[in-house]
């Protein structure tokens, strides 16, 4: 169900009202204003195909309600990157809006003689959508949360230190948000 249908079925009619029209013409008229009904954001993350394939992530995101969900990662993989997507649809205002990233090597992955390309992610991002009143779109705004790192080679034999060290610091990407109707943004702490 795409955003819009989403703020349709939730949210029953609104018409704007005016005054006036009588026959002296005095009275004011009102201009209908816009209302915000919601924002419908698309989280993206995007690994190395490598980095999927050695390892366990763990993707904790502010969903419906401003509640956050936590869940491992499921990767669509193609051209040498794994993918994670995910849209979440909010009616509360403020609303939270972010994300978490944390990773561990996996079971029995083998390491041993392996360079690691790249263990950062390659892309992070949150697309926000503000829907109207009458259910067309308000404003548009990309947030990019990829923490400022694109690249780093490690030795395989040094990954799983490597990760616990960044996950006790918050995560490969950690970063949350809050919105207003008018899609103002407010920086948050990291999600814990």
């Amino acid at each position: 169900m795409g955003a819009t249908a989403f703020f349709c079925m939730t949210i029953s009619s609104v018409a704007p009202t005016a005054c006036g029209g009588g026959s002296g013409g005095d009275e004011p008229v009102v201009e209908p204003q816009t209302s915000i009904l919601g924002i419908s954001a698309s989280y993206t993350v995007s690994v190395p195909e490598q980095m999927s394939n050695l390892c366990d992530y763990t993707v904790t995101y502010y969903g419906s309600g401003n509640k956050l969900v936590t869940e491992p990662a499921s990767w669509t993989t193609s051209n040498g990157t794994s993918t994670w997507k995910k849209t979440v649809n909010s009616i509360i205002f403020p609303t939270k809006f972010g994300l978490k990233l944390t990773a561990k090597l996996k079971d029995g992955a083998d390491t041993v003689n392996v360079i690691i390309k790249n263990t950062y992610p390659t892309l992070a991002t949150i697309s926000l959508l503000g829907i109207n009143q009458d259910a067309t779109l308000a404003w548009s705004k990309p947030v990019d949360i990829i923490n400022g790192f694109t690249h780093r080679a490690l030795a395989g034999s040094k990954l799983a230190a490597w990760l616990e060290t960044v996950n006790n610091r918050g995560g490969l990407v950690n970063s949350s948000y809050s919105f207003d109707k008018e899609g103002n943004i407010t920086s948050l702490d990291k999600i814990e």
